[in-house]
This record gives C-alpha cells, sequence and structure tokens, in this order.
C-alpha cells in the first residue's frame, strides 16, 4: 500500500448519524485538506476529491451541508449529495 512521507495531522472530525466518521487531514503539499471516511467500526470506505468541502451537517438519504467561499470571499451554505 506504500506510505506517507509525512504524518497527516486531524484538522476536522465528525460523526455521521449513522456512526461514519469524516476526517479532514492536511495531506496535500498546497494545505489544503482531504476528507478520509470511515464506518463506524473503523473500516475505510473512502476519500472524497482533494479540495472537497468539509461537511458541517449531515441530511437524511445522502445529502450533506457544506460551506464555501468564493472568488470574492463570500461564504455560503451549500448542500451536496454523497454519490458511492
Amino acid at each position: 500500500m506504500g506510505f506517507e512521507r509525512r504524518i497527516p495531522t486531524v484538522r476536522e472530525l465528525i460523526a455521521a448519524p449513522k456512526g461514519e466518521l469524516w476526517i479532514g487531514t492536511g495531506l496535500l503539499v498546497d494545505g489544503s485538506s482531504v476528507v478520509d471516511v470511515l464506518q463506524a467500526d473503523g473500516s475505510y470506505l473512502g476519500t472524497l476529491r482533494p479540495g472537497s468541502p468539509f461537511p458541517l451537517a449531515f441530511l437524511p438519504d445522502r445529502w450533506v451541508v457544506a460551506e464555501e467561499r468564493d472568488n470574492l470571499g463570500i461564504e455560503r451554505l451549500v448542500i451536496y449529495a454523497v454519490v458511492r
């Protein structure tokens, strides 16, 4: 599987209603976060695309709420569907 040259730090952590853990780590050279998702038992579910926003809340079914900033620095809440 290989190894990372540096140990990732946990920047953000949230638990979904069904027990999955969403973990935001600072893995990329540019400092952007990568989000890994684990099942409640700790098994790996997957990684979101680099640059994906970290969820602030979860809605029923597959929907997550996140914050985004546009190129003017204006913040807004957005809703994303998570497709596995």
